[in-house]
């Protein structure tokens, strides 16, 4: 995993933790955050950052974007942060 990978995956731990106490109130659980790479050639590297949201056991909702596409890092750690607190506020959709 590449540093902004690192750094975007621990503030939307950050965020989840902010968000979790009010969410579990309207019956959501949160997963850890995690990275997935599709591709890691450096020319064509391609990540994705992933959150799942939980009612119930049942799988919710999945707040994911690519950070790497085809080798170019596509979102910056703040473009992140904001996007999740955005994300986490808008639920339950």
């Amino acid at each position: 995993m590449k540093p902004e990978e690192t750094n975007i995956i621990a503030c939307a731990q950050a965020k989840a933790d902010e968000h979790r106490e009010r969410l579990s109130r309207i019956g959501l659980t949160l997963s850890s955050p995690e990275c997935e790479v599709w591709d890691s050639s450096p020319a064509t590297y391609t990540s994705e950052v992933r959150l799942k949201i939980y009612r119930n056991g049942v799988l919710y909702d999945s707040l994911e974007f690519h950070v790497y596409n085809e080798g170019q890092q596509v979102v910056t750690v703040d473009e992140a942060r904001a996007w999740f607190d955005r994300e986490l506020r808008a639920l339950p959709k």
